[in-house]
């Protein structure tokens, strides 16, 4: 409640309940030289200063996550949450209301390629425009392409911003942003990896960050990065290079142990224990059956509780590998 006015917002969806969807508004999002232009023309729209913009951006770097700002922020003053409008689907509403005081529609490329809901959306924008009612749409392309300058109605009238791909700092950036809004503490090494070594755009990311907190907050030493990479393997599996097992066996070779025979179980329980991979792909890297990987696991581990050695061998062999996956 805010002075009597309950905001309007929509129900959550199941997907948002279960992994506590972190807010999205201004102060959640990575500002960047790839997008603070379009940053700060979503700011003065939902301030009332540009009354018309068009944001231009790929798919997966903050589209949305911009147009949810702009609806959070105006929600402050109005008390009423706008709702962003799939274009299409806005359109083809027999009464799409385009006299409602703000119009924010998504996806607007895909209205684009058909006819008749293109010539409909054309003239509902010039209405707007005309009437000097606030309007934001969103395209999903790589830049802003004649054809949607051409489009626009009064041309001129409009703000137009890109958001591009983000460099390979700003994508670190938007990790740790990530991170912080889902409430994990991250290694600066991990951190890293997921900004340089994972494919993808920002959902790609923003799903290893979900993954990631099931399974805990604090990732900040060698042994939870293992852990963690352990867990995001999936993820890296677009590139070609990955390849944490023989990063970890690299590892346990490296290592000040003394006895050649205990290395095998060594790996293996780094694998199992450690990275806890699955048996099966473990298994496949030495050859053997997945029960068999997990005896060698379990051998080494009453190795382990008896022999100081064995476990200063260990941290070795974690902190090794972490280091070769990081100049692998």
């Amino acid at each position: 409640m805010i002075q009597g006015c309950q905001v309007e917002e929509p129900l959550p969806k199941l997907s948002e309940v279960l992994f506590q969807r972190p807010k999205r508004d201004f102060g959640s999002m990575a500002a960047l030289p790839s997008n603070i232009q379009a940053v700060e023309a979503g700011l003065r729209f939902a301030t009332g200063g540009n009354r018309f913009v068009a944001l231009i951006g790929p798919t997966g770097w903050g589209k949305s996550h911009l147009m949810e700002a702009v609806a959070s922020c105006i929600a402050q003053t109005s008390y009423v949450l706008p709702e962003i409008h799939s274009c299409v689907d806005w359109v083809l509403d027999s009464q799409p209301g385009d006299n409602a005081t703000t119009l924010l529609l998504d996806n607007v490329q895909d209205a684009l390629e058909r006819p008749r809901i293109r010539q409909k959306l054309r003239l509902a924008l010039e209405r707007r425009v005309r009437g000097g009612r606030r309007t934001m749409v969103s395209f999903t392309a790589p830049k802003c392409a004649r054809s949607i300058r051409s489009f626009l109605p009064s041309a001129r009238d409009w703000t137009v911003v890109t958001i591009g791909l983000p460099v390979p700092a700003e994508r670190l950036l938007v990790v740790k942003q990530m991170a912080a809004s889902e409430g994990l503490e991250l290694s600066p090494t991990l951190a890293g990896l997921i900004a340089d070594r994972m494919r993808g755009n920002g959902r790609t990311i923003a799903g290893a960050l979900k993954r990631l907190r099931l399974h805990g907050l604090i990732w900040l030493d060698a042994r939870t990065t293992i852990r963690a990479l352990g867990v995001l393997n999936p993820f890296f599996s677009d590139d070609s290079s990955w390849d944490l097992e023989g990063c970890i066996e690299q590892g346990v070779t490296s290592t000040t142990l003394r006895a050649p025979e205990l290395r095998d179980g060594m790996a293996a329980f780094v694998m199992l224990r450690e990275a806890c991979l699955c048996e099966a792909s473990v298994a496949a890297r030495f050859g053997i059956q997945p029960a068999a990987a997990y005896q060698r696991s379990a051998q080494f581990a009453k190795r382990l509780e008896k022999d100081r050695e064995t476990r200063v061998a260990l941290d070795q062999a974690v902190e090794l590998a972490v280091r070769n996956i990081v100049h692998d």
